[in-house]
């Protein structure tokens, strides 16, 4: 059965629809952030909030599980989730965790479907040994400092196929750190 499953994986026809969906997903955000240009205002987003304060979590989770398909940074919207629930920080870090585990975790068993051409595959596997032997120290290293892209070390992972609970654990810690610094002085941010 997980032979099949692999080479159903591994098929080109598999990677290129997995591919499509991606993008599709994509332009679609794309063409909604365009037709409904008002609703992506901080003015829009902060009505939204306070008319429909329980659909506004949920839609803020959703939107931190999947910002990572875009390969946007998790910061912006941990220091937003900040502004538009203040009295609820703990729901704001349990949201951004699990969105940036979610989002790594796809991130991660993607990362054999995505193929950025020869020349980038021959600089991962230069680094492959490296990520291997301190592959736990890596992640964490990279995912607690906060101007380099996570979700690239996510990919990188994937790519060498590190030990998931090492990985996914060295990425909880990090961002767990990072997240707890943003929203313990986010007054700071503001002002």
């Amino acid at each position: 059965m997980i032979k099949r499953i692999s080479t159903f994986v591994q098929a080109p026809r598999t990677k290129k629809v997995v591919l499509a969906i991606w993008i599709l997903f994509i332009v679609s955000a794309i063409v909604l952030y365009f037709v409904f240009p008002k609703q992506f205002t901080a003015r829009g987003i902060q009505e939204f909030v306070s008319e429909f304060s329980g659909l506004a979590i949920g839609v803020y989770f959703s939107i931190s599980l999947i910002r990572g398909l875009f390969l946007i940074p998790s910061t912006p919207f941990v220091l937003a989730g900040a502004l538009f629930f203040p009295d609820k920080l703990w729901m704001v870090f349990i949201i951004s965790i699990l969105g940036i585990l979610g989002s790594g975790t796809f991130i991660y068993y993607a990362a054999q479907f995505f193929e950025f051409g020869e020349k980038k595959g021959k600089k991962i596997n230069r680094i492959d040994k490296k990520i291997r032997k301190y592959g736990f120290w890596i992640v964490l290293g990279w995912s607690f400092f906060p101007v380099v892209p996570t979700d690239l070390i996510c990919y990188v992972a994937g790519r060498t196929r590190i030990m998931f609970w090492k990985y996914l654990l060295a990425l909880f810690i990090g961002e767990a750190v990072l997240i707890t610094v943003y929203l313990s002085s986010y007054h700071y941010f503001l002002s």
